[in-house]
């Protein structure tokens, strides 16, 4: 008999078609010559005419990714193929990771998977008839659900036996409800299969780089070390294929003719949640010829072994998923609130990619590089460390996420993952009370500091694209876009204006008009093509500030409608008052500038300096 083989189809993880060949096939796009191709129609001859060759369409004129002649398959024995890239632009990736680039060639074994565009194509031997008995129906994974009923009707049972098998359902279940690790429930289904399916012996088994290794056995003979020294691997491997209980009852003929014992022998997959086989219960039921005694297995103990089987799939699916959501509890929790940090350990879609209205928080450490190296790398770290606990307790108090540290920075965000309407009001109170902690910090670093640290932040809002910025191997929830560059300028500005907190004016616009603000100035940032207003936020203004906010905003209308000696005249009055204004001393300088270049025309708007 000829070796063929078996050509399957996939997009999207949903079988779009499969067929068996004998000889070479090539691959591709419809071609203008070919008609309207159907899954399921019969490969056509190679227009070279050879009979050893065909042609399958896998793809309609439109699907673009796939060449009109892309891939050549040729078998070289009944386990490798040989590969011809036709394609002169595209790359097959390959199941193992590799790409086979443009006209390029290859030697790989069977089973063999590889991508074309948006199609997932698997290659295998078709195998060879077999005395493998299965059931129906594949193995559902924990938390899959049967939609079309029970599966009892497949049993060749009769009444007493479907009761009985209710009746152990019920013990099933209850053995593993106490179980609380993996080895516990490797070791309770072993006995399970003894006691319950009624094996003389039952393994777990769990595949490893060296082979099957037994997890767990339980065993009603007395000299059973021979059953361990070596496992059915037709039959196991039958079963990671489909995905299903197997058995194999050996023949009378079979077990006079060997005078040996040969067991019968039933297995089950126990999968994860991804349908990934990550453990077989394997029983065996020894025969005794001579006296008359043979092994029997009927679908009934199959299902059982699957009933097992299953029931430890969803206990060791169970004890990840506590885990898991421990695990991520505590690490979100590191950067979200606790109430958030639940939310999306029981939620965490919230953590994919979407755009987003947020306000973002950049606060900069004054003064970091000489304070630190008064202080020196060892004890830098401890003030570091009291600094950002302090200030991160800040944003996570008033709902914020902390996104990142950076150096003498801290990044943070409010508006995701969890959206809120007034995210940029407890942006802003957060960054007031952060403010209010410099004090504090002051008085308990006052010995060991040489001179008084300070802060400068800046606030901006505005759409961002938030998510994963970090890699698959290192998860970093966080924002990117233009809304975080100019958040990252604003808190630069505050040092050139001599401010300590600055908001824009998409932040100022979602604040309460009686929210205690100054307007500076609309400038420039660097890389930021758009002009920004900025504004101070002052957390506890007093009669004096707000004299210095209306003389201040009076003093830059008249500048930006072109009276720069207007301009001077109230700040000069105003800074005999407030000497130490540094936006008032700023704006004074632009408009003695403006009133000595003699020009009508002067620019606006300022230019923020650095980045």
């Amino acid at each position: 008999m000829a070796d063929s083989w078996q050509l399957s189809i996939y997009e999207n993880l949903q079988l779009l078609f499969t067929t068996t060949f004998n000889h070479a096939l090539e691959l591709g796009r419809q071609t203008i010559s070919e008609e309207t191709f159907q899954w399921g129609q019969p490969t056509v001859p190679h227009e070279n005419g050879s009979p050893a060759s065909s042609r399958l369409v896998i793809a309609n004129r439109g699907e673009k990714v796939i060449s009109r002649k892309h891939l050549f398959l040729k078998p070289i024995s009944r386990e490798r193929f040989h590969l011809q890239n036709l394609s002169e632009k595209r790359p097959v990736q390959l199941g193992n990771g590799e790409l086979l680039p443009p006209l390029q060639e290859a030697e790989v074994g069977l089973p063999l998977l590889m991508r074309l565009g948006n199609k997932t194509i698997r290659v295998e031997p078709v195998a060879a008839p077999s005395q493998i008995n299965t059931l129906p129906d594949a193995t559902l994974p924990p938390g899959a659900m049967e939609m079309e009923g029970l599966r009892f009707p497949h049993l060749r049972t009769e009444g007493e036996e479907l009761r009985k098998l209710l009746r152990w359902l019920q013990t099933v279940i209850g053995v593993f409800q106490s179980a609380s690790e993996s080895s516990e429930f490797y070791e309770k289904a072993a006995r399970a299969v003894v006691e319950i399916v009624g094996m003389d012996t039952g393994f777990v088994l769990r595949k490893t780089e060296k082979g099957w290794q037994q997890a767990g056995k339980a065993t009603r003979l007395e000299d059973s070390e021979a059953l361990e020294e070596e496992f059915n691997q037709t039959l196991l491997d039958q079963l990671a294929k489909d995905r299903k209980p197997v058995w194999e009852v050996p023949t009378f003929e079979e077990t006079v003719d060997t005078y040996s014992e040969q067991p019968a022998v039933v297995a089950a997959p126990i999968l994860d949640s991804n349908s990934d086989l990550v453990a077989v219960l394997y029983g065996l039921q020894q025969s005794d010829p001579v006296f008359g005694n043979h092994s029997r297995i009927t679908d009934l103990e199959a299902m059982l072994m699957e009933l097992i089987a299953s029931a430890v799939a969803a206990g060791l699916a169970r004890v990840d998923q506590e885990q898991a959501a421990l695990a991520a509890k505590i690490r979100f929790e590191q950067f979200f609130t606790p109430q958030l940090a639940q939310e999306l350990a029981t939620q965490p879609d919230l953590l994919q990619g979407k755009d987003c209205e947020i306000t973002l928080l950049f606060c900069d450490i004054r003064a970091f590089s000489r304070i630190s190296r008064h202080l020196g790398p060892a004890r830098t770290l401890d003030w570091i460390g009291d600094v950002m606990t302090r200030l991160s307790r800040c944003v996570l108090e008033h709902d914020g996420v902390l996104v990142d540290y950076i150096g003498d920075e801290l990044m943070a965000m409010w508006g995701a993952p969890s959206a809120v309407s007034d995210h940029a009001n407890m942006a802003c109170e957060a960054a007031l009370a952060m403010l209010n902690t410099v004090t504090d910090l002051n008085r308990d670093w006052e010995e060991t500091l040489r001179e008084p640290m300070d802060l400068g932040i800046g606030i901006n809002t505005g759409t961002a694209r938030v998510g994963n910025t970090g890699s698959s191997q290192k998860f970093k929830y966080g924002p990117l876009g233009n809304t975080v560059n100019l958040a990252s300028r604003i808190q630069g500005a505050t040092k050139y204006l001599g401010v300590r907190l600055l908001i824009s004016e998409a932040t100022f616009m979602h604040l309460a008009v009686s929210s205690p603000t100054r307007k500076l100035c609309c400038a420039k940032a660097v890389n930021i093509f758009e002009p920004v207003t900025l504004y101070e936020l002052k957390g506890h203004p007093d009669y004096q500030w707000q004299t210095l906010k209306q003389s201040y905003e009076e003093a830059l209308k008249a500048f930006e409608s072109g009276q720069p000696r207007h301009t001077t005249r109230i700040l000069g009055n105003l800074l005999a008052s407030f000497p130490d204004d540094g936006p008032s001393l700023l704006l004074l300088s632009r408009a003695v500038e403006a009133l000595t270049s003699n020009r009508e025309d002067y620019p606006r708007e300022w230019e923020i300096p650095g980045k």
